[in-house]
């Protein structure tokens, strides 16, 4: 009881410290914004859509956007242009759905509004946290009602584990039923998305938890608890498992990475998980840091933008990446990845970023190519992020994919995607809510972080 008290005060603490730090964020984010506002229809002349809808391309066609959505597109010679619109001459250029992250966890101190932005200059405009905080639920109202530029934000609660947990220190133990409904409960009640279960629940409790979030009418996503097992959590419906949790223990040789698969066990599984209908999030870049590498990715350009905080947070010990040879981590993950989506089991985009040296934002880059080298199409890798995605997220009229109506986010692109997914790297901007951000003004801004960092 005692250390669950204290766990309990720690989290506390912590909270406190965070929603501190992220309320001073919150006003230099709304100043940034209103120095590059604009709220004049846009349209891109010329341009070839990547929809997302097939695998094709709409070639030389002119898109309207007005009041933050899509409001034509058609051949370029055939739609209006508003006399008020800010014209973008995008002959030769992509325009695509922009991405979502759906496996993402948070850091936060002083200008901690930078690392939320890092997503939009990626052309990330959707994001799920996967371990939320009460200065979290602030971001996301702020972000909403536009007075913070940053990601549409999707929040899981606060990782609920039993005794002796992993991060103990983040989340008070839940050992009893009872416990687990009043939380479940609570974090509902708090506003967050989604009820986040991590590794160490005991079976009794994992159900009550289940339990009580289809009473409240909010789903459960998650570790695959190691005493509850798949089948149980395939059983109990579970919305999303994240990384291969709860899978790698029954294909491979030793239960981790670092074993051999069974394919045709991997098949097995895979069909169980497509048939239960349960979303998986793998998130293949957090799994191939070594310790030996930690140096060289430390010196990485975009680590210019990286806050002190979250370099501590890399810096971490329970954050370290073990000192290993990944080849067979990286191998593993990658047929683990292959067989899933083989199956047809619903696939997201996740990258895990906080953790690591993974980078918010930039780090989607480094999972879409592994997902491409582990053989899916660059079409598969990148509906996850955006068709998959809005269907994760019940907003398949909103987002997800470039047609008249859909929210205005959107990446415009110098290469095909549909090619190359190193093309999403090569951006002539991005479109966020409607707003138009030009890539030479995301260049200035970020510059203006690493500045602000001494960098």
């Amino acid at each position: 009881m005692r250390s669950a008290i204290r766990g309990g005060i720690r989290a506390v603490l912590l909270a406190f410290v965070l929603w501190s730090a992220g309320s001073q964020g919150l006003k230099l984010a709304a100043e940034a914004q209103r120095e590059t506002s604009a709220s004049v229809p846009v349209a891109f002349l010329n341009v070839n859509v990547v929809p997302m809808d097939t695998e094709r391309i709409l070639e030389r066609q002119t898109v309207v956007v007005r009041d933050g959505r899509i409001a034509d597109l058609g051949p370029a010679d055939s739609v209006e242009i508003p006399a008020d619109a800010e014209r973008i001459e995008a002959e030769g250029c992509y325009l695509m759905p922009a991405l979502a992250d759906l496996h993402t966890h948070f850091v936060y101190g002083p200008n901690c509004e930078h690392d939320l932005f890092l997503f939009v200059a990626n052309g990330v405009t959707t994001v799920r946290d996967m371990w939320g905080m009460s200065p979290f639920l602030t971001w996301r109202a702020a972000i909403r009602r536009g007075a913070v530029l940053g990601p549409t934000l999707y929040l899981a609660s606060t990782g609920m584990d039993g005794p002796g947990g992993y991060w103990s220190a983040l989340t008070p133990p839940i050992a009893w039923p009872d416990e687990a409904r009043q939380a479940v409960a609570s974090y509902k009640a708090a506003g967050y998305d989604f009820i986040k279960v991590y590794s160490d629940l005991r079976p009794e409790v994992y159900a009550a938890i289940v339990e009580e979030a289809a009473a409240q009418g909010i789903k459960v996503v998650g570790h695959v608890p190691t005493r509850v097992g798949l089948l149980d959590v395939l059983a109990a419906q579970q919305y999303s498992i994240e990384h291969f949790t709860g899978i790698v223990e029954l294909v491979s040789s030793n239960r981790a990475l670092t074993g051999v698969v069974d394919e045709e066990r991997l098949r097995e599984v895979a069909g169980l998980v497509q048939e239960a209908g349960v979303w998986v999030s793998p998130t293949l870049t957090v799994s191939t840091v070594s310790l030996d590498q930690v140096a060289g990715l430390a010196q990485r350009p975009e680590m210019r933008y990286a806050s002190p905080q979250m370099k501590t947070w890399f810096q971490h010990p329970t954050n370290q990446a073990p000192n290993r040879d990944l080849s067979r981590p990286v191998a593993n993950s990658k047929l683990m990845l292959k067989g899933l989506n083989d199956a047809g089991v619903k696939l997201l985009l996740g990258v895990d970023s906080g953790i690591r040296y993974v980078l918010p934002g930039f780090s989607i880059h480094d999972e879409l190519r592994l997902r491409v080298e582990a053989g899916l199409t660059p079409y598969e890798v990148i509906r996850m992020g955006t068709v998959n995605a809005a269907e994760f997220l019940n907003r398949q009229e909103e987002t997800g994919s470039v047609a008249v109506g859909k929210r205005a986010d959107l990446i415009l692109l110098q290469g095909n995607p549909l090619e190359d997914v190193a093309n999403i790297d090569k951006r002539v901007g991005v479109m966020a809510g409607g707003r138009w951000l030009s890539e030479t003004w995301l260049r200035e801004r970020l510059e203006q972080i690493a500045q602000s960092y001494g960098n």
